[in-house]
């Protein structure tokens, strides 16, 4: 049989290649035959293409309509749903020059609320055309207005959300929700905040990707107690810090509230993470703020500020955790590198003269000479006045300088020596 087959091979190969051709297809080099013309083909896509919107439209439900706004939402910004569109909506157009009219509007009135509530009216006559940035402008600017009457601000931006939601079946943003929780727990309204953040889950809207957002909902976790999620939002924004962009005011409140009760030197019981937990969260803290890349404005360094992360190397330095100290070093040097006036120099205050002598004395019980000489130096070449030190801590700083001699040095640390005999004479 296979001999058979072999032989007949040829003849059949022969068969195929002379009867060979397309049957379906758009061309006829192609694999198959065309059975329309490129006109045909046009005339039935659009017909289907019609048919298709035509029963979209007819079948649509809440669903897809809530559907269609996500995508309108991504892709435009807006919401525009033919099915809720009134023929005034239809035939007036909002341009630039109006969405700016609404944008200044909202600034100037700032601190009337009768001309919101006016403005209000006109973005709602103006429909689907308004995106959903100008909403939240205007919930911002409720929320900001000094009301003398007792009116609440919280609740006339509530307004806004449930028209966009409700009348103009808008979808809202992450930045909808935040501006409101921000505002409710100002107010001490945590039943509300709550409210607004099972909305923003609701919607899907938790993925926070500006340090805005997440500084309002680092502020919410703290405020209802809730240390599991303000843990895993912190991950977060450590594993997408290059996205983030978190500036030192927001790594400032984590520690803040981190050293809270947590400290190992404490006495007080640790309210928060554990002790193994708590170091790992500090020391990784540490390192993302001595790596931030965006240079931070002295102004944004507050004596308050100043004052958490001074605690922060004081509990490094106590810490046994590996290389604690070295990271003490470098954030104590860092902040005297980045503040400026009118917040005085950390070696300018008593706080800040108690971390530096802290770690050099701990360099020098772990028989550390070396580097006590070098954090020295760093810190007199950082500008540090001598009289931070006081004379007893200097007289050991010259009898550790004398045993660092006697050994054998490296280059580096012969010029060390050397920038040791500059600064000790300046």
């Amino acid at each position: 049989m296979s001999k058979r087959l072999l032989q007949t091979s040829p003849q059949l190969i022969g068969m195929c290649k002379q009867t060979q051709k397309s049957w379906f297809g758009s061309s006829n080099g192609q694999w198959f035959q065309r059975f329309l013309n490129e006109k045909e083909e046009k005339q039935l896509y659009k017909s289907l293409t019609h048919l298709f919107r035509e029963r979209l439209n007819d079948k649509a439900n809440q669903s897809q309509t809530s559907y269609s706004n996500i995508i309108d939402h991504v892709i435009f910004g807006t919401q525009q749903t033919p099915s809720l569109l009134t023929p005034n909506t239809l035939s007036s157009k909002v341009t630039l020059s109006q969405l700016e009219a609404f944008k200044q509007g909202m600034e100037s009135s700032a601190n009337s609320m009768p001309k919101l509530d006016s403005l209000f009216t006109d973005m709602k006559l103006a429909g689907q055309h308004v995106p959903t940035a100008m909403y939240n402008r205007l919930i911002r600017a409720y929320l900001h207005c000094q009301a003398p009457d007792g009116t609440d601000t919280l609740t006339k931006a509530d307004d806004v959300i449930q028209a966009m939601l409700q009348q103009q079946n808008r979808l809202p943003t992450t930045r909808t929700f935040t501006y409101m929780i921000q505002a409710a727990i100002k107010h001490h309204h945590l039943d509300q905040a709550q409210r607004y953040f099972t909305m923003l889950q609701h919607y899907s809207l938790d993925k926070f990707k500006t340090a805005f957002d997440c500084s309002v909902m680092m502020d919410y976790f703290i405020a209802i107690g809730n240390v599991h999620a303000l843990d895993i939002l912190w991950q977060d924004i450590l594993r997408h810090k290059d996205v983030i962009q978190p500036p030192a005011s927001l790594y400032t409140r984590y520690v803040d509230w981190l050293m809270l009760g947590s400290s190992t030197s404490s006495n007080i019981p640790s309210l928060h993470l554990s002790p193994p937990l708590f170091t790992d969260r500090l020391v990784s803290t540490t390192r993302s703020l001595l790596e931030l890349k965006k240079p931070q404005k002295s102004s944004a360094w507050t004596q308050h500020r100043v004052s958490v992360w001074l605690k922060v190397a004081q509990e490094l330095t106590s810490s046994d955790v590996p290389q604690g100290c070295m990271l003490a070093e470098q954030l104590l040097l860092h902040l005297e590198h980045v503040v400026d006036e009118p917040t005085p120099h950390p070696s300018n205050t008593r706080q800040g003269t108690e971390a530096i002598q802290h770690l050099l004395y701990t360099y020098l019980m772990q028989a550390q000479d070396f580097k006590m000489v070098e954090f020295y130096v760093r810190l007199r070449q950082s500008g540090v006045k001598e009289d931070v030190f006081g004379q007893d801590l200097i007289n050991t700083i010259g009898a550790a300088v004398d045993r660092v001699r006697q050994g054998s040095l490296s280059l580096d640390q012969k010029a060390l020596m050397d920038q040791y005999s500059w600064v000790s004479q300046g």
